[in-house]
């Protein structure tokens, strides 16, 4: 009888321990692509509610990237990125609740300028991708060691308010 509860009580609760699975733009999976040609696990990094994802240009380890411009701390960006998210979440704002894309899915966070000179480029924007949820690309000056984070604030936000 014991068992019986055990089981059960773990399939009540998986809900609540799910975690949500890392969202990939088609466009980054589409090999044929600049960019998804360039796309591996190996450059992203992933938070509970974001996947930082980035191309060759800054290597395997983007803070010791070639180019000193598109250096950046994807912990740093993670972090930043939750903390703004679980602010907006303490204000009712947005609904991250089940049955939702946004509880289902981390959120891209495209940094710009790393796929070289035909891929990604601009400084920042967020949007819909692929009907699905909402993405943040920025370039890595907008990085808030470097600038503070009043731009990831603001796309955040807008994001969150669009999807």
């Amino acid at each position: 009888m014991k068992l019986i509860i055990l089981f059960v009580s773990f399939f009540m609760f998986l809900p609540i321990i799910a975690q949500k699975s890392a969202y990939i733009p088609v466009y980054l999976l589409d090999t044929n692509t600049v960019d998804g040609h360039q796309f591996t696990w190996s450059k992203t990094m992933q938070s509970p509610n974001f996947i930082v994802i980035w191309g060759d240009s800054a290597g395997l380890n983007p803070m010791q990237a070639n180019d000193p411009n598109l250096a950046f701390d994807p912990v740093s960006v993670l972090d930043t990125m939750e903390a703004i998210y679980q602010f907006f979440l303490s204000t009712g704002f947005p609904q991250d609740i089940p049955g939702t894309n946004l509880h289902t899915y981390k959120i891209p966070i495209i940094m710009l300028n790393t796929f070289g000179p035909n891929g990604a480029v601009g400084w920042a924007f967020g949007g819909d991708v692929d009907g699905i949820v909402g993405a943040f690309w920025v370039h890595q000056q907008q990085n808030p060691d470097q600038h503070g984070s009043r731009l990831l604030d603001h796309y955040q936000g807008l994001r969150q308010w669009l999807f």
